[in-house]
């Protein structure tokens, strides 16, 4: 046994179980044929020899490899040969492939290439991923933007620790989601990003406990029971969902970045005693008022915009803080904020502030940093005069259109 944090976990011969438990070998002698065979948590897979490939070594590899044209043209490019035959053997001191945006629907040929440690295959036209299931060396695998139809090879990839599922703007909106029971058995990963898509469920990757770095964004979840006991996690962006209740991560102690902007929370209580929690994204959320927002003093960074927040004066004991986002709100009274002293970022824009002379009247507010005041009803013939002094401390005031040019 080995110890890791206060949870304990398991090294279990032939590399067997998940790290929380040891089963029994499911290897055999004659599985892999000369190749070895290594457990994983979806069962037995292989290390091929040279001049073979596939999850149980049984594509022969050993002549010339045949590629889509679309894939042979990156790897030629990757490997520097322009023309010729691609033998097995050239490509074996070769462990990372960069094909991002290459037009390639067909990864033919690629299961023979066993010595890739890292992909990037980031908006093709992927379908098929089953050239992927015998590469039992890959640790990092970029897969966003594409429309895969299952992710079954994936779950042999046994020492898999990054994985990028994620949609982005750029993306088609109409790509399918494959379900995501075979990331269940990547027991060894510690960052996984999946974005753009709409789940059914996510508890599947409750059985990731190495976990410390998870991207669940726009996916359609409301419960989050499943990541109840990942322990190491430490950036959580789970932004725009369909989330009321944030209970389940208050047994996350490394959290050191929450994001949970766009939910529709019920409270935000229980932050508070998040011990590590250095930067939260808690706009969107519907709060406008929560005792919560004064208790939140390890903060170094906070975003609370478009709440309807009215009372500034929760917010003036943050005096750790040192980026501060309150755009879009109700406040017209920032006396309490003045004390914020350490802030080197303060966003006020589109609120309803009419005076800054509370900022002014602390000689120790301003005296770096930023501070973005744009559309804000304020007196030109009054506040011009503020503005000045508050730049004359070497602050940058941002007015948007420039509501009091000078």
């Amino acid at each position: 046994m080995a110890s890791a944090s206060a949870h304990r976990e398991c090294t279990c011969e032939n590399g067997g179980g998940d790290g929380f438990f040891c089963g029994e070998s499911q290897c055999t002698s004659d599985l892999c044929g000369t190749g070895a065979c290594i457990e994983t948590a979806a069962g037995p897979a292989c290390d091929c020899p040279l001049g073979t490939g596939g999850l149980h070594c049984e594509i022969d590899c050993s002549g010339p490899l045949e590629f889509s044209s679309e894939l042979e043209a990156v790897v030629r490019q990757n490997i520097g040969k322009g023309s010729g035959d691609i033998l097995a053997s050239e490509l074996e001191n070769y462990t990372s492939l960069s094909a991002y945006d290459k037009g390639i629907s067909d990864l033919s040929g690629l299961e023979c290439w066993t010595s890739l440690r890292t992909i990037d295959l980031a908006s093709n036209n992927l379908t098929d991923i089953s050239a992927l299931a015998g590469l039992s060396q890959l640790t990092s695998l970029n897969l966003n933007c594409n429309p895969i139809e299952d992710l079954t090879p994936l779950s042999h990839l046994s020492r898999l620790t990054f994985l990028n599922l994620e949609l982005y703007s750029h993306c088609p909106s109409d790509l399918p989601l494959p379900d995501l029971s075979p990331l269940g058995h990547l027991r060894k990963l510690t960052g996984l990003q999946i974005g753009g898509r709409k789940v059914g469920s996510i508890e599947p990757l409750g059985h990731l406990k190495q976990l410390e770095r998870l991207i669940l964004v726009d996916v359609g979840i409301s419960d989050l029971s499943p990541l109840s006991d990942m322990h190491r996690l430490s950036v959580l962006y789970l932004y725009r969902n369909d989330i009321t209740s944030i209970a389940p991560l208050l047994r996350a102690p490394w959290l050191l970045d929450l994001w949970l902007q766009e939910n529709p929370l019920s409270s935000l209580d229980g932050l508070q005693r998040l011990p590590r929690l250095l930067e939260l994204e808690i706009s969107e959320v519907g709060i406008s008022e929560s005792p919560v927002y004064s208790q939140l003093t390890r903060l170094h960074s906070l975003s609370a915009q478009r709440n309807g927040i009215v009372d500034a004066a929760p917010f003036g004991h943050l005096t750790e803080v040192a980026e501060i986002q309150l755009t879009d709100n109700e406040i017209e009274d920032i006396a309490p904020l003045a004390q914020l002293t350490r802030v080197k970022h303060l966003g006020l824009a589109s609120n309803k502030i009419k005076d800054l002379s509370p900022f002014v009247n602390n000689a120790e507010f301003g005296s770096s940093g930023s501070l973005a005041i744009g559309d804000n009803p304020l007196d030109c013939e009054t506040q011009t005069p503020h503005i000045q002094a508050l730049e004359s401390r070497g602050m940058t005031v941002w007015q948007g259109n420039g509501i009091c040019p000078q």
